[in-house]
């Protein structure tokens, strides 16, 4: 047993990658029902009705490239349309999986620990399989998931890489937009030198779609600020639960092909929502400025990510079930200071997306209320707040200095340790004196 457990030790990222590798071709093998969702709005583009112009789109310009990309290659004879979207994905995939591994090995996790969070990190996804390679999401938590962990990958071009991601992210959804603020005081430079970087990286990303598409771009602010309330979202699953009682609202699909809300209630809430998701934003800003001086530090982008990640799920009026795909990589690697907290996020995680991704029976508990209704309002509701709470209370302290911070710093540090304990082992024991007078005790000043 001792054996097994010591080639475990030595070889968890042997079994990590194995596993993995089995996990995506299962993942790859069995995919859902196929909706043509992106493929359509390819076609629709590619035989002359270019979007925000001829037509309504909701996703920023820098996804367009994401979506025309397999049908260029289907019409090439390159496979077909659904298979290179899907090949897309999980390259994608592979990147984030890669960047795990690197940087808990930054981290100096122990062997096992690093094991189980890879395990769990492939459970939860095969889990969610039927929208893993399905939609721009994955992409989108990449671009959020890489600036935060930047400093552990790069020592020269950190804020290229962030900023680069996080324009991208913009062009992909605009939802990250507040987290400018953490990566430019993220930076040690000059203000003005500050400025270089993410200018540069704007114009790489946003200058041709700018210069193509000038104010039909404001069509993606229209179309989201018509939205209602999505059933997922968590104001909707307060509704729904003030239903269970009222009965007053109705769940139907609405033209932006999404299941929403309508009703009295609903009709109360949504101003709510929208006026929470503003307020949230602005206290978040309000938390990064007055922290500025941790910035920098790794952990503290981690956690700051993770708090805006679920502070917009709290308050946004639309939830998408693969929204879960933007967290998990930073919950999972996130260095917790004991094992009873990192139960506490698997655990709420496991519920939180293993009951949005399972199919919940129609049984009447109650006279009148249903497993299927109602079992979202009471797990999702108290998950979200439980999470976002626990992401508060994470802990970035201890790893302030900057041999901690800095990567390269951090492997010399513990070198320099190692060094110094080979050396004093090998010093020889001298006996004990037993003639030894007792020094003068010096009394202390009060």
């Amino acid at each position: 047993m001792q054996q097994l457990l010591s080639w475990v030790k030595k070889y968890w990222w042997v079994i990590a990658i194995l596993v993995f590798v089995a996990s995506r071709v299962y993942i790859f093998v069995n995919p859902p029902v196929y909706v043509r969702y992106f493929e359509e709005y390819a076609n629709i583009w590619y035989y002359g009705w270019p979007p925000y112009l001829k037509h309504w789109y909701e996703y920023p310009p820098a996804s367009i490239p994401f979506v025309t990309g397999p049908l260029l290659l289907d019409l090439s004879g390159v496979g077909d349309y659904r298979m290179n979207f899907r090949s897309m994905s999980l390259f994608i995939d592979v990147i984030i999986f890669a960047v795990m591994l690197r940087v808990m090995q930054k981290l100096k996790y122990p062997p096992l620990t690093k094991l189980l969070n890879a395990l769990f990190y492939i459970a939860l996804t095969v889990k969610a399989k039927d929208f893993m390679y399905e939609n721009l999401d994955l992409l989108f938590g990449l671009t959020m998931f890489l600036p935060a962990v930047a400093p552990y990958l790069v020592t020269k071009g950190k804020g290229f890489l962030q900023w680069i991601m996080y324009w991208l992210g913009t062009g992909l959804k605009l939802v990250n937009a507040p987290l400018a603020l953490l990566y430019f005081l993220g930076s040690k430079q000059p203000f003005l030198k500050r400025l270089v970087v993410p200018l540069i990286t704007f114009v790489m990303i946003w200058a041709i779609p700018l210069a193509i598409f000038r104010s039909s771009l404001s069509v993606i602010i229209i179309y989201h600020q018509n939205r209602q309330l999505q059933v997922e979202s968590f104001p909707a699953l307060v509704v729904r639960g003030l239903n269970i009682v009222t009965k007053s609202e109705e769940i139907y699909f609405s033209q932006y092909k999404s299941f929403d809300l309508r009703g009295p209630i609903s009709n109360v809430v949504l101003p709510i929502s929208s006026v929470s998701l503003f307020l949230f934003v602005g206290l978040l800003s309000l938390f990064i400025w007055v922290n500025r001086d941790r910035a920098a530090n790794p952990l503290f982008m981690m956690k700051v990510t993770l708090l805006f990640i679920f502070g917009y799920f709290l308050t946004n009026k639309v939830f998408s079930t693969p929204y879960h795909l933007w967290y998990l990589p930073l919950l999972i690697i996130f260095p917790y200071r004991h094992w009873k907290e990192r139960a506490f996020f698997y655990s709420l995680t496991a519920i939180f997306l293993g009951v949005a991704t399972s199919p919940i029976p129609s049984i009447e508990i109650i006279k009148g209320i249903f497993l299927d209704t109602s079992l979202p309002v009471f797990t999702q509701i108290p998950a979200t707040l439980l999470l976002f709470w626990g992401v508060t209370r994470l802990n970035t302290q201890d790893i302030e200095s900057p041999a901690l911070t800095n990567p390269s710093l951090f492997m010399k540090a513990a070198t320099q340790t190692t060094a110094t304990t080979d050396r004093s082992a090998q010093k020889p024991r001298t006996s004990k004196n037993t003639n030894k007078t007792k020094p003068k005790r010096k009394h202390r000043r009060k």
